[in-house]
């Protein structure tokens, strides 16, 4: 039976209990699950549709990263101010010099949406650029388009723009240009 809580009170997770959750062993890897807003939201599946295209464009990204200039998250928390969110970004390009175990901003997000696009494009931006993340990019797998999103500000981001063929250059990180035909051949 569903629990109803329509006449009480509701407390949201909060992101420091989530981290103590991990540190003690209660939550896990295998868990698949980020909190968003104080909720444990339950990952969905990735299938390979998500799992191609988060390769092409860990192999696009390649030639630019090293350790003097880049670095490169795959599906680990981000620290966003809300307090009560971690998202876990697809892929999240850092600089060099930041080494924080749990950053709390990076250069440009990017999430690849096969059955996530809802979340990776309503609930995921706001917290992203409250976060002060330059350059955020919703890639959806079936859609075969990415929504670039920029100028953030502590409600969400002022500008973005979808591009479904040619080639995408990020703004803020120095590599060339994606070649977006390619990217969903």
């Amino acid at each position: 039976m569903a629990l109803d809580t329509a006449d009480r009170p509701v407390r949201p997770l909060m992101a420091a209990e989530v981290l103590r959750m991990v540190e003690h062993d209660l939550l896990h890897d295998a868990d698949r699950v980020e909190l968003l807003n104080g909720v444990l939201v339950e990952k969905v599946s990735k299938g390979a549709p998500h799992e191609l295209l988060k390769e092409r464009v860990l192999h696009w990204l390649a030639p630019g990263l090293g350790a003097d200039r880049y670095r490169v998250r795959v599906e680990s928390a981000l620290v966003v101010p809300d307090g009560i969110s971690l998202p876990e970004p697809d892929l999240m390009v850092l600089d060099a010099v930041s080494r924080p175990e749990l950053p709390s901003s990076a250069l440009l997000v990017i999430e690849v949406a096969d059955t996530s696009l809802r979340y990776d494009r309503s609930v995921k931006p706001p917290l992203y650029a409250a976060s002060g993340v330059p350059e955020y990019w919703s890639i959806d797998a079936r859609g075969r388009d990415v929504r670039v999103y920029t100028e953030p500000g502590p409600t969400g981001y002022r500008a973005y723009r979808t591009v479904s063929e040619g080639r995408l250059a990020a703004s803020v990180v120095d590599v060339a240009a994606l070649d977006v035909d390619a990217l969903f051949a």
